[in-house]
């Protein structure tokens, strides 16, 4: 007769059986990913993909590299802060490194990209502050931008924010339970948003495609930031907004005037301070100066690293008091960005900074 009693015993073991198999093949797979991703070419990301490779072909060429947001994509002019310099008794080569909406912990993932590049004459980086990204930009959410650089790395630090941000949150002042749900539902989507794009990022998803039209030899889109625009230095004249309307001005006159009547607060953001501090270490162990500046803006709070600035150099022009030039809305295009003539006075004022804080160093 058949031992019916034994069939129980054989369930633990059906089950482990089961979660052996479900791991092996969740560390095969991952395994598998990761391999194939070693041997894709860097992801087909607007502006960014032209800029690495402009930069794999041209990297040894510089002495310094800007890296930040917009408010460097569009506003640092590497010829004039070039010129300035030498001017000055500094001559070096600059590269805008820009990248429009770039914050942390992107930007961290963008110098470990310019550092796997060439770059034997670089000797300083300028990293424009910012305070870490708030929420995953939605018009990004749905493109590979916000996919290429969420690598584990930068998903633990977003883990670490949701986690704080869980914390912080007043649960007891939402009111009733359908708010506090409400509430809870926002802070998954948050973070469920940079886990899906990690995802996407570490199972390659799309790229194949990308892959084949490569090797199947189809026409790439051109882009103006190709060979690092028209003077290979990275920069290209955003050609817009020259200057305010009347009702922009208007409305950033306001905006300036309550600025100049309550300065912007300092903002200790503790997770930014370690995507920067990272950031900080790479460039150090080969040999390069970082350099942080706060570009001038109507900001209320400035990200204000006060640990890292005990043994980092900062220029800061965002005093309106200071640099009223830069305020000025003849200068502006709009509230967030200089025009042509302000952004060739806020390169000067960045190239100016420099000679003084590198003055009796070798050339």
């Amino acid at each position: 007769m058949e031992n019916t009693e034994s069939c129980p015993k054989s369930e633990p073991r059906g089950f482990l059986h089961c979660l052996v198999c479900a791991v092996c093949f969740a560390l095969g797979l991952g395994l598998t990913c990761f391999g194939i991703g070693r041997r894709l070419p860097f992801p087909d990301v607007t502006v960014v993909r032209p800029k690495m490779e402009w930069l794999t072909q041209h990297g040894d060429e510089f002495d310094l590299m800007v890296i930040g947001s917009s408010r460097v994509q569009h506003q640092f002019m590497p010829a004039l802060f070039d010129q300035v310099a030498a001017d000055n008794g500094r001559p070096v080569r600059s590269a805008n490194v820009g990248i429009a909406a770039m914050f942390p912990p992107e930007d961290a993932y963008l110098i470990e990209q310019v550092l796997r590049r060439p770059h034997r004459r670089l000797r300083w980086v300028l990293i424009e502050l910012w305070p870490f990204t708030e929420q995953v930009d939605q018009a990004m959410g749905a493109s590979n931008r916000m996919d290429y650089w969420h690598d584990s790395r930068r998903m633990w630090l977003f883990t670490r924010r949701s986690v704080a941000d869980f914390r912080r949150a007043d649960w007891k002042g939402a009111g009733s339970l359908g708010k506090r749900i409400d509430l809870f539902g926002k802070l998954l989507t948050d973070w469920s948003s940079n886990f899906c794009a990690f995802l996407r990022r570490s199972t390659n998803y799309g790229q194949g495609a990308a892959l084949l039209s490569e090797r199947m030899g189809e026409e790439k889109r051109r882009s103006k930031f190709e060979n690092g625009g028209p003077k290979g230095d990275g920069w290209v004249d955003p050609g817009e907004g020259q200057p305010m309307n009347a009702r922009m001005r208007n409305e950033y006159e306001l905006k300036l005037a309550a600025l100049r009547a309550k300065p912007p607060g300092h903002l200790d953001d503790p997770l930014a301070e370690t995507s920067l501090r990272g950031s900080i270490e790479k460039l150090r162990a080969e040999g390069i100066e970082p350099i942080l500046f706060l570009a001038p803006a109507l900001d209320r709070q400035h990200f204000w690293p006060k640990r890292l600035l005990e043994s980092v150099a900062l220029f800061d022009i965002s005093d309106p008091e200071r640099y009223p030039d830069l305020y000025d809305p003849a200068n502006r295009r709009e509230e967030t960005h200089l025009n042509l003539p302000g952004s060739a006075l806020y390169t000067r004022d960045l190239a100016l900074q420099f000679v003084e804080h590198t003055r009796g160093l070798p050339h």
